[in-house]
């Protein structure tokens, strides 16, 4: 019997014309019995074709088998291809037993499409079945109901663990790389991250999931179980999911970028996802009773989603084995509607091709950014670019150093000569190669070969070497790290936390290495006083501060030097100290092991008279401008010193290494001058000329000629190491190792025992390089330098180190004649090439740039005499400098003379012209003039003394206010 849809469906809704529940729930019953009948039907007449060709078949068997061979009936054989039995039954009994047999047949197909059928419920129909998850309880249950409360808190914990491994994860990172990333990686790590993050997205299942249903609910209205609406809560449950889902990719992207380890990568992965399928095992383990029988049945019930108003029909057998997408009776195709109804993204809606599109995009985004990474990690961006390196104070006595012109000496290597800027240049062996830096400018050295550090794959370790410096080391290793891991292989200043050795003939453990970053990434890692910006001095650099923010951070030690008032002294630079006596140029130093002609008698207590002589006075001791420390005087000679060392005559002889009770140490007789009485240097700074230099870890003294500059002294390309700093016939006093800039506060020594004693051959002294050091003063850390009052004249007082205190009061400038400026620059991002800039006055260019790199800060000081000068800076292409490039000009005592830049005031400009006069009045400001047509260099227009003057406002119309420039000099 056939029912159709037709007759049913008018009945019902007569009778429920109001629209209720109970109305839908009648007519779903209805349509789905009337299916089940036209299905039935069809396979009813199915069957009875089915039978009847049968039928006939037997019938045409049973004719041509009984024309060919005859057969008894006593025989009892028949035959039908297998359907015909054995039999003595009519014809009519054995048609009856295959229609029989046909109808068993046709019932067992029914069975299996029945079955084939329920197995694909979900393309069959418009109804959904919600996936077993926790997730489906918070659209199933109700909210006051253990199972809900349950399903939120699986959901809350997979949130919290997925949380607590992104915190852990982003707390990795540093100022200057927020998510520590790995300085580098090799090229197998670097393939297993993009493999990583493809399995990863591959594995998560709650955003495809959260997208299909977000994609589900808004494309169609939904009843849950036909009974009450769940479109709603649908879509919020999938939002959680998508907070997991995009947790979980968070933490995968950032744990891959962070890993330098293969298998750690897929350990990762594996360990994410577990992580984020908890609410699944939560809701698994309930399933299975543990957690209560309210729990086992709210997981065991299965709910399905129905769209409101759509209804297609059951599949046939054929579209179910692949076939086409045919209704059963073969009259329509299946529509994309119906298997959108089922939960499928196959239409081309908006809401599934968003859903689609954001799929698609997490794997695209993901992939984009550790492309990203990986080309700023091949670039060195998340490694530091400048680096100070210290090394301990080793020593290696008669290191094999090859000359340029190939030849072979042994020199003294103190390793902290080495001390100093290295900058990353380039690669060696795929890591980042590390190069020594001038020592005056922290640039390139020029004439000069630095030494480098590099990573030796051979050893497995960072090295210091110097390919002048001969060793049969691997690498030619000075210095080596520990073995590496894959942590540090590529992160120098992570090695530099371990153990390194220094070869020394033989290798020596334990030996301290510092290597700190240079790179600023806030303003506070400057000690809040802004960029640090460099300044020529020699063997090192000095620190101060300008500005409001910056990413270069150079803390480095200075020589020190002090200019004389005589014009031929070496050229001043603040914070510096240079006593400087008049010398005959005939003096070629003091020489320890030099040995004087003998005297009569056994003197052990000189007197100054008798052991120096200092010639023909000819001037008066005259003050000496000091700039730090230690006030001199000195006189004039018109003869050169000489030594005469006193020493018993006969000397004394010892006996098996032991010293007679009344023979003094004769250490009294090999200090530097040979007498006791001139430890404290008295008659040496009225005699000589004496230099204080730093040289990496300590300052020395060293005699040098009256007439010797500054530049002579300290070249561009000056290292401390190849100019000999530390010069056995010149070098007298030496510091305590220090950090400081200033020798001011440090302990000194005079060195004695420096070579082996020529006394007597039993007697063997082995003090290393600097000898015995005998202390200047006989309170540690008292010091022997001290710096000077500001007092108008000079003073006679004595101080503390038996030195005379004669000195003027220091000025504003090192020189009477004219006064520094400081140009500071901080280039923006883009083409500095296009930035220039001069000084120039009435006669012409006084100093001009030099070509700058983008994000640098570059700071020039000169020395301008009184008059009225035009400061201009030009733009080639008439931009302006973008913020935060800026520029500025100050006084040597900070006073602002004049700043501009995208920092300050960001105006585009083809040039500006600052007018400004030395020496500089506070009370005023600089006149600034802006030109938008590109002018000539130096304009005939160009104001006059007068007109300057004119034009520079009072200080009661100043817009502008000076501001300091901050310098750590010392007072």
């Amino acid at each position: 019997m056939t029912i159709s849809d037709e007759m049913l469906q008018p009945q019902a809704r007569s009778s429920f014309a109001d629209g209720s529940s109970q109305h839908i729930d009648i007519e779903a019953l209805v349509r789905t019995l009337a299916d089940q009948a036209k299905a039935a039907d069809e396979r009813a007449r199915a069957a009875d074709e089915r039978s009847q060709t049968l039928e006939q078949r037997v019938a045409l068997l049973e004719g041509r088998q009984q024309q060919q061979q005859p057969v008894s009936r006593q025989s009892g054989f028949n035959f039908g291809n297998d359907i015909i039995d054995k039999t003595d039954a009519p014809a009519e009994h054995m048609r009856r037993r295959t229609t029989k047999a046909i109808s068993n047949r046709i019932a067992l197909i029914e069975r299996r499409m029945d079955n084939f059928e329920d197995s694909k419920e979900t393309l069959n129909s418009e109804e959904y079945k919600l996936p077993e998850s926790t997730f489906s309880l918070l659209v199933t249950e109700n909210p006051a109901s253990a199972p809900f409360v349950f399903a939120v808190f699986s959901v809350a914990l997979s949130i919290l663990c997925l949380g607590l491994t992104l915190a852990d994860a982003i707390s990795k990172g540093t100022k200057g790389n927020r998510l520590g990333i790995a300085p580098g990686v090799s090229g197998p790590v670097r393939g297993a991250q993009f493999v990583g993050v493809l399995v990863g997205v591959l594995m998560e299942d709650e955003c495809p999931q959260g997208l299909q249903h977000i994609a589900y609910g808004a494309g169609h209205k939904l009843m849950l179980d036909g009974k009450r609406k769940s479109q709603k809560r649908l879509v919020a449950a999938s939002l959680l999911r998508l907070v997991v889902g995009y947790l979980f990719l968070a933490c995968l992207f950032i744990n891959i970028a962070q890993n330098s380890d293969v298998i750690a990568i897929f350990y990762d992965v594996l360990a994410l996802e577990f992580v984020e399928n908890i609410d699944d095992t939560t809701f698994a383990l309930a399933k299975k009773g543990f957690f209560g029988q309210k729990m086992l049945v709210a997981t065991i019930k299965k709910h399905t989603l129905e769209v409101i108003g759509q209804r297609e029909s059951v599949m046939g057998v054929r579209e179910l084995f692949g076939g086409s997408m045919t209704s059963v009776t073969g009259q329509r195709p299946l529509s994309r509607g119906s298997l959108s109804a089922a939960g499928l993204l196959v239409s081309n809606s908006r809401s599934n091709n968003f859903a689609r599109f954001m799929y698609f995009l997490n794997g695209i985004v993901l992939l984009a950014g550790l492309t990203y990474i990986s080309v700023k990690q091949g670039h060195g961006g998340y490694r530091c670019k400048t680096i100070t390196v210290s090394f301990n104070e080793e020593v290696w006595e008669g290191a094999t150093v090859m000359n340029e012109d190939g030849s072979i000496e042994e020199r003294l290597l103190i390793y902290p000569y080495f001390n100093g800027v290295y900058k990353e240049e380039g690669r060696y062996d795929g890591h980042p190669r590390y190069l020594e830096q001038n020592k005056s400018d922290g640039y390139p050295f020029q004439n000069l070969k630095g030494a480098e550090i590099r990573y030796c794959a051979e050893i497995a370790s960072w090295v210091f070497m110097h390919p002048y410096i001969k060793t049969s080391n691997e690498c030619e290793w000075l210095y080596r790290s520990a073995e590496t891991t894959s942590d540090n292989d590529y992160d120098l200043i992570a090695a530099s936390n371990g153990p390194w050795e220094a070869w020394t003939g033989d290798i020596k453990s334990n030996s301290r290495i510092t290597i700190t970053c240079n790179e600023c990434s806030e303003v506070s890692d400057c000690s809040y006083h802004g960029i640090w910006i460099l300044l020529r001095v020699p063997d090192a650099l000095s620190i101060t501060c300008n500005g409001e923010s910056g990413e270069s951070c150079v803390r480095k030690r200075e020589p020190t030097a002090v200019p004389s008032t005589q014009p031929s002294a070496p050229t001043a630079f603040p914070t510096s100290l240079q006593a400087i006596m008049p010398l005959d140029d005939d003096f070629v130093g003091m020489d320890p092991i030099f040995t004087p002609p003998p005297v009569t008698g056994a003197t052990y207590a000189p007197s100054p008279a008798t052991a120096l002589s200092v010639g023909d006075q000819t001037s008066t001791p005259t003050s000496v401008a000091t700039w730090g420390s230690t006030p001199t005087i000195g006189v004039n000679l018109t003869t050169p010193p000489t030594s005469i060392a006193i020493r018993p005559n006969p000397l004394p002889s010892f006996n098996d290494n032991e010293y007679e009770v009344d023979v003094k140490d004769f250490a009294d007789y090999d200090d530097f001058f040979e007498a006791t009485t001139l430890h404290d240097l008295d008659e040496l700074l009225e005699d000589y000329s004496v230099v204080i230099s730093f040289s990496g870890s300590r300052f020395y003294g060293t005699m040098i000629h009256s007439n010797v500059t500054f530049e002579d002294l300290f070249p561009a390309d000056y290292h401390a190491f190849w100019g000999s700093s530390f010069n056995i016939n010149r070098t007298f006093i030496i510091s305590d190792e220090t950090d400081d800039a200033s020798p001011v506060g440090i302990d000194w020594f005079e060195m004695r025992r420096r070579i082996n004693s020529k006394l007597n051959p039993n007697v063997i002294f082995s003090y290393g390089p600097y000898g015995a050091l005998i202390p200047l003063l006989n309170y540690e850390s008292a010091g022997f330098f001290h710096c000077l009052d500001n007092t108008p004249h000079p003073s006679a007082s004595p101080s503390s180190s038996s030195l005379p205190t004669m000195t003027s009061s220091p000025t504003a400038s090192p020189t009477e004649t004219c006064s520094f400026v400081y140009i500071s620059i901080l280039h923006d991002f883009f083409s500095p090439e296009r930035i220039s800039w001069d000084i120039a006055n009435e006669e012409g260019v006084v100093i001009s740039s030099t070509p700058g790199k983008q994000n640098t800060l570059q700071s020039q000081r000169v020395c301008l005499a009184e008059g009225t000068y035009n400061y201009t800076i030009y733009d080639s292409l008439g931009w302006g400098m973008f913020s935060p490039g800026y520029y500025n000009i100050t006084t040597f005592d900070g006073a602002l003379i004049v700043e501009g830049g995208g920092g300050v005031g960001g105006l585009s400009f083809v040039y500006e012209r600052t007018v400004f006069s030395i020496p500089f009045d506070t009370a005023t400001v600089a006149t600034v003039i802006k030109q938008t047509p590109y002018p000539t260099p130096y304009p005939t227009n160009e104001p006059s003394v007068a007109a300057v003057s004119s034009m520079l406002p009072s200080s009661s119309t100043s817009s502008k206010t000076s501001r300091a420039r901050q310098h750590n000099d010392p007072q």
